[in-house]
């Protein structure tokens, strides 16, 4: 089975969820419960949901809704601005792919890139937050949190089996 879930972070409530069999993609369940993310907040997502069209429509639907998505490696991209060392603004082309799957996705779209160090190591944020409200650090630190979801999953897993003890994959 797979279960995708819109979680809020700091309550550990979960807003929705869709299931799934396994061969179903996470990215196809996601776009269902787009609609129910909340007007000004913010989205956390793992990596495997990168995408113009899910981020795009998640600013798209409704009032202040951004969303932080780790660096997917190889992107090609166009730096438009740079507005310190660690943070940029960069515009990069929506696949043929995504177009031909929606065509109302514009042909290029910009997001901003924050590079923090965490433990020694790079890593890369990507976002639709303005930079004028929200440091390179806050983005850093907002994204830093996301493991309050796995802590919630965790917890999930571990009431679903009795509280017996339980290991985490992804």
């Amino acid at each position: 089975m797979r279960m995708v879930a819109l979680m809020n972070m700091r309550s550990q409530v979960m807003l929705d969820a869709q299931l799934s069999p396994y061969r179903r993609s996470e990215l196809r369940l996601a776009k269902e419960f787009i609609a129910a993310i909340p007007n000004n907040s913010v989205t956390l997502f793992d990596k495997g949901f990168w995408g113009a069209g899910i981020l795009l429509n998640v600013a798209n639907q409704g009032q202040q809704r951004h969303w932080l998505i780790p660096e997917r490696k190889g992107l090609i991209y166009e730096e438009i601005d740079r507005y310190s060392e660690n943070d940029r603004l960069l515009q990069m082309k929506v696949s043929p792919q995504a177009r031909k799957r929606n065509p109302n996705l514009p042909e290029t779209w910009q997001v901003r890139a924050v590079r923090y160090t965490v433990s020694g190591k790079s890593k890369t944020v990507f976002t639709p937050l303005p930079h004028e409200h929200y440091s390179d650090a806050q983005v850093a630190d907002l994204y830093h949190e996301r493991w309050e979801i796995e802590l919630g999953f965790r917890d999930i897993k571990s009431s679903m089996q009795n509280n017996k003890g339980v290991s985490s994959t992804r």
